[in-house]
């Protein structure tokens, strides 16, 4: 159990560490969770700062794809075969 605990606590500094949060030192303790189990997990300062800069990085790329125009990918012409291969008659029946 305590070798489980060492690697999510490594986990958990790679993902900060990818933020770029490095002022971020996880606290953990047991909490008891709305379901009534008990956890092992970061404590309530650690959980509300990272959930607070985890929103703050969601508003602003929300923000930055706002300012970003939507393209649509070109559309692909689409190919025909020859005349009468596999496609509609070149003539209406009983005309011409």
């Amino acid at each position: 159990m305590v070798t489980l605990r060492e690697l999510h606590a490594t986990l958990d500094r790679t993902v900060l560490d990818a933020y770029g949060w490095q002022d971020i030192h996880p606290v953990y303790d047991y909490r008891v969770q709305l379901d009534e189990r008990t956890r092992y997990t970061w404590d309530e300062a650690t959980h509300d700062e990272v959930l607070a800069r985890l929103l703050e990085e969601n508003r602003k790329r929300a923000g930055m794809s706002a300012l970003v125009p939507v393209t649509k990918p070109p559309v692909k012409p689409k190919t025909r075969g020859k005349k009468g291969e596999n496609g509609p008659p070149t003539t209406l029946p009983g005309v011409g």
